[in-house]
């Protein structure tokens, strides 16, 4: 079909659409809510209908996210999801560019998705996929994040969690570089959750950790009974890892700290968190018949169930009590109180069911008077292929009777079929995947948009040092190299880093680099680079948290405070070390051999002091150079050669040096894959 005649028969589906609006008030469909409520629902589907005749497509847009929302908020979820439907089709035939002022410009996304994921529907993915290329498309971050978070519970609740672990791990630089503190918590919770469906206990935990110190962090300078449930629920997974893992007393120790952060919340004037009181009771109760407290596990589980007694609980999720109850009662051999659970399992999901099946008997009424012209014209398609289906087999079936000889013949023809749609499927597999890895590839592209954003930009380092140059080339699309400067007044300070790994997990510590030296100099008012490598390190440790099994990564990094009025330079350094050339000869001052972040044998960092008297460059680099693989005999281009390389580059100016080392660099790699990210800088100290 073409574009034209797409845009025709769309036009024409609003057209049916909004003439449903004026009809409603006579057809059997009609909302819970107040009649004024449905009136100024069928004004806006009738207004979005005159936008689309006058041709204002991205007013007719708004209007219909706009209609969506209030049947949605109407309880018409269905309606509303085909309100939804109709907007994205209106902007994806029109290529409608939405302003980013419109804040709403891709609820219509959103909320399909939301209501797709509640039904559990087969186009929940496809819909999803929509949504993030769109968002992706928008460069709107927060509703790039909504969408996958909403993904990725979509493949929670199908049991997906492998697929729903791989969603959650793109959405996580993302949640970092926007900058919401609160939500990028949320995603480690998420992703520790999944780890430890995963059996990884160690990763989960570790996780776990690391996002409980952030949201600790966060609780010290914002309103603690906004944030009080976060760090309950990280508590709550760390002792339920260790129950995962037999660890009873590890357990026993977090699910404790559970109830006295409740009591304490309550003491402190909090509102009564009886929902989270209700999940730690019942954690103590399996754990407790774990340790074959039978009493003890007796009591919590009646102590939860007492709660539920509360006529505002009801809303609490009564299976899961239920459902512990029973398997631990079964476990300990308690028969008659596991058939009581039983029981009361059973009720519970007889009461769901009857309440499932009445709220299908409504959506069925209702969906009788949504059917628009076109559908019913598809349904009868489907009635006629159907009968034409039946028809052909009729047939098949009377040839194969008459002609029994041909038996052989059409099993072979049957087996050619079945052989057929096994290659339609593979090919369908292989889109579903190319799809799959286009849209991973596109989230990470637009991580590396959020990173390059984060490193300083070309006009600030021309500001702070005019004569120098940054060589950046990531091996992936993402990079764990970064640089970084600041002005300080007139000094400047200059960094090269290195972080743990490369790719997207590499980013992820570059960007927690990043920040931790911007607290450094902004919050604590440190200038000298040995202090600030000691407070980065502590910055980096806090966050990844101290205990033994804690995460290690962290990074190497080279930090210079240039005096240029002085002529002198501070210098320290974790792991990579500082070049200066004069004329043609190369000094190098060694750094500590220790990494900022986790380190067994710390010691403070030393601070080097350099004259710049006589000096015309200084370099700094990551190892991505030295160990790159090249040359006509396919070896490192080792420290050896780099030294040789910075003496001839410190002969050129400065833009030739860029040339004649993206160049050297380039040659010595042909044919060889790229192993490690680059970051090399490069700052001429005669003409400052």
């Amino acid at each position: 079909m073409g574009r034209t005649m797409q845009r025709l028969v769309l036009t024409t589906g609003i057209i049916l659409f909004s003439i449903w609006g004026t009809i409603a008030q006579d057809s059997a469909y009609t909302f819970d809510h107040s009649v004024g409520q449905k009136d100024q629902l069928r004004k806006i589907l009738i207004k979005a209908d005159e936008l689309c005749q006058q041709k204002q497509f991205i007013k007719a847009y708004c209007e219909y996210t706009k209609a969506g929302a209030l049947a949605s908020a109407s309880g018409k979820l269905d309606f509303a999801s085909e309100i939804y439907y109709r907007a994205i089709k209106l902007r994806d035939s029109y290529d409608l560019e939405i302003s980013p002022a419109y804040k709403d410009r891709n609820l219509a996304y959103l909320n399909l998705c939301e209501h797709a994921r509640q039904k559990r529907s087969d186009q929940c993915v496809f819909y999803h996929q929509m949504g993030i290329h769109q968002c992706i498309a928008d460069e709107d971050t927060l509703s790039l994040l909504k969408l996958y978070k909403s993904l990725s519970l979509y493949y929670m609740d199908i049991h997906e969690d492998h697929e729903a672990l791989e969603i959650n791990h793109l959405s996580l630089p993302i949640s970092l570089a926007y900058g919401d503190t609160v939500e990028y918590a949320i995603n480690l919770l998420d992703y520790s959750d999944l780890l430890n469906k995963q059996k990884d206990y160690r990763a989960a935990d570790s996780v776990a950790k690391v996002g409980y110190n952030i949201i600790q962090e966060y609780e010290l300078h914002h309103d603690l009974k906004q944030h009080i449930k976060w760090s309950f629920w990280f508590l709550e997974l760390r002792g339920s890892i260790y129950l995962s893992e037999d660890s009873l007393s590890e357990s026993e120790k977090f699910f404790q700290r559970c109830l006295d952060s409740i009591v304490d919340f309550r003491k402190r004037g909090g509102i009564d968190h009886e929902d989270l009181e209700y999940v730690t009771k019942i954690r103590f109760g399996i754990l407790y018949y774990e340790l074959g407290n039978y009493n003890a596990a007796d009591e919590m589980f009646l102590s939860a169930e007492k709660i539920l007694e509360n006529p505002k609980n009801f809303s609490f999720n009564k299976a899961f009590l239920y459902e512990h109850m029973l398997q631990t009662y079964k476990k300990a051999g308690v028969y008659q109180k596991a058939f009581e659970a039983s029981e009361k399992y059973r009720a519970l999901m007889d009461e769901m069911n009857k309440q499932a099946q009445e709220r299908h008997e409504v959506f069925s009424k209702d969906i009788a008077t949504l059917h628009f012209e076109n559908t019913e014209k598809e349904l009868e398609i489907v009635r006629q292929e159907r009968d034409q289906e039946r028809q052909e087999a009729q047939v098949a079936y009377l040839i194969i009777a008459i002609f029994a000889v041909g038996i052989i013949a059409l099993s072979l023809l049957l087996f050619s079929q079945r052989q057929n749609r096994s290659n339609k499927q593979l090919l369908k597999m292989n889109k579903t995947i190319a799809d799959q890895k286009d849209q991973i590839t596109a989230s990470i592209e637009y991580a590396k948009k959020i990173q390059k954003a984060i490193l300083p930009s070309n006009e600030l380092m021309k500001i702070c040092l005019p004569f120098s140059y940054v060589f950046y080339e990531p091996r992936d699309i993402v990079s764990g190299d970064f640089y970084w400067v600041a002005s300080l007044g007139e000094k400047v300070l200059i960094a090269c880093a290195d972080s743990t790994g490369h790719g997207v997990p590499g980013a992820i510590v570059s960007m927690i680099g990043n920040n931790g030296l911007n607290t450094c100099i902004n919050e604590y008012g440190l200038t000298k680079p040995a202090q600030i490598l000691d407070a980065l390190t502590k910055y980096v440790e806090e966050t990844f948290d101290k205990s033994a099994d804690a995460v290690r990564d962290g990074m190497d990094i080279a930090l210079c405070l240039i005096d240029f009025e002085q002529r002198q330079l501070e210098y320290s350094g974790a792991n990579i070390p500082l070049y200066t050339v004069s004329g043609t000869e190369l000094a190098v001052y060694k750094p500590d051999k220790q990494p900022v972040g986790r380190y067994e044998y710390r010691q403070p960092f030393t601070n080097h002091i350099v004259s710049l008297r006589g000096v015309d460059n200084i370099y700094m680099c990551s190892d991505g150079i030295q160990d790159q693989f090249g040359g006509a005999s396919g070896k490192k281009f080792k420290i050896r050669r780099l030294k040789r390389l910075l003496v001839e580059l410190s002969q050129q100016d400065i833009t030739n040096q860029k040339k004649m080392l993206e160049e050297t660099f380039h040659d010595w790699k042909t044919g060889q894959d790229q192993v490690d990210d680059v970051c090399f800088i490069g700052i001429n100290t005669a003409n400052s």
